[in-house]
């Protein structure tokens, strides 16, 4: 049965990774990649990822925290891991049974951007791969209709739910009535702050993407634009989410360390649009106001202001020496980061959990105990790795 088993995860992690270079026809991944040599991939990238000596610390606590357990023989009762961990380990948490027509249930706040619409179709051809029924579900940006489609799941008697929440507060009461009638339920990237949930698997903490995206851009205004005595950004950050709002401060805070940094925030009235995205950059420009540099809270705004500031309408005068930054990697974002070396786009870097393949690897790790009868770990942890041009380019050689 374990051989079973093992077969089943490596054809899942093969669909993951089909969808996952359609999604983003990221050259890295290929259906032929096995979820060890994936993992092995995402440790290589945090190693180089982690440039400063607290970063690499982290890391190596992390490495040393996994292998104490294995040593101890204690990773069947593992409360909390990181996600390359519970990838590469992910065979040792997982039961005797089998998914085979298990019923799954997988809700969304919405399929309006790229990455929204490649990790529902992602995960559905992976969980379809593997023999499951797949109900996935967006609620377009409606909380209430968020909690209706998962009563919906529970009326239906599914064997595991995924909610990546709209916001995670307002999903407290439905996902222990799911768990007190006996279906597990995977919280994923948002938090829901909830003890009966069987697994959440964060994203990056907020607080540390946040940082990463304002260092990120920091550092590009002062090998860039050194002959300012002051740059002037445009920060478009989004209270819309309690997720959006912590990423929003900290990247703020953190542009607001370098002193040559002049910083005008700005809220979008909606993260997951990429029009909403467009018109605040636009708003912002209006009236003759000058900026030399704009971070976005995520990489969706940060598209549809790109699309802007790369119209004929466009204020820019000198493409080269301005730059968009943002958090979240999509094909899209990957494409612009590369068209940038050439100035035709301004988006120069972002800050990534992984790419859309790895993503769907991580679900189904983190998926597979549940489905089959194992030990699922409670708390994933993802991470954040810095991507720009030179990044995109080593992944692809």
């Amino acid at each position: 049965m374990k051989k079973k088993i093992a077969s089943v995860l490596l054809a899942m992690t093969m669909v993951a990774a089909l969808v996952g270079c359609g999604g983003n026809n990221n050259a890295s991944s290929s259906a032929s990649s096995s979820a060890a040599s994936e993992s092995k991939a995402s440790s290589e990238a945090k190693e180089e990822a982690a440039e400063t000596k607290e970063e690499a610390a982290e890391a190596k606590e992390a490495t040393e925290t996994a292998e104490a357990a294995e040593a101890a023989g204690d990773t069947a009762q593992m409360t909390e891991c990181e996600d390359t961990y519970m990838r590469e380990h992910f065979e040792e948490f997982c039961g005797t049974g089998s998914p085979e027509g298990k019923k799954v249930g997988f809700t969304v706040p919405s399929v309006g951007n790229d990455f929204m619409k490649y990790l529902s179709e992602g995960i559905t051809a992976a969980l379809e791969g593997a023999g499951c029924e797949v109900s996935a579900d967006s609620c377009e940006g409606d909380s209430t209709r968020q909690i209706e489609i998962i009563e919906n799941y529970i009326t239906m008697g599914m064997d595991l739910i995924i909610a990546f929440p709209l916001n995670g507060d307002s999903l407290v009461a439905v996902t222990g009535q799911a768990e007190d009638a006996g279906i597990p339920v995977v919280a994923f990237a948002m938090d829901i702050p909830n003890d009966k949930i069987t697994t959440h698997i964060i994203s990056a903490d907020e607080n540390k993407m946040g940082a990463a995206c304002g260092q990120m851009a920091s550092d590009w205004a002062d090998e860039n634009l050194a002959d300012l005595d002051k740059v002037e950004v445009l920060y478009i950050g989004s209270t819309t989410s309690p997720e959006h709002a912590t990423r929003s401060d900290a990247t703020e805070a953190k542009l607001k360390e370098n002193p040559r940094l002049n910083v005008t925030r700005v809220d979008t009235p909606d993260a997951n649009d990429t029009n909403s995205g467009r018109n605040t950059t636009e708003n912002c420009f209006q009236g003759g106001a000058h900026y030399d540099m704009l971070v976005c809270v995520n990489a969706t705004n940060a598209l549809g202001a790109d699309s802007y500031l790369m119209s004929s309408d466009s204020p820019l005068e000198d493409l080269s020496r301005f730059a968009t930054f943002a958090v979240d990697e999509t094909a899209e974002i990957d494409a612009a980061i590369l068209a940038s070396e050439n100035n035709e786009s301004t988006i120069r870097g972002t800050i990534s959990m992984g790419d859309i393949s790895d993503t769907v690897d991580v679900l189904m790790s983190s998926c597979m105990p549940i489905l089959t009868d194992g030990n699922p770990v409670n708390i994933i942890n993802g991470s954040a790795l810095p991507i720009d041009a030179e990044t995109l380019k080593a992944k692809q050689q």
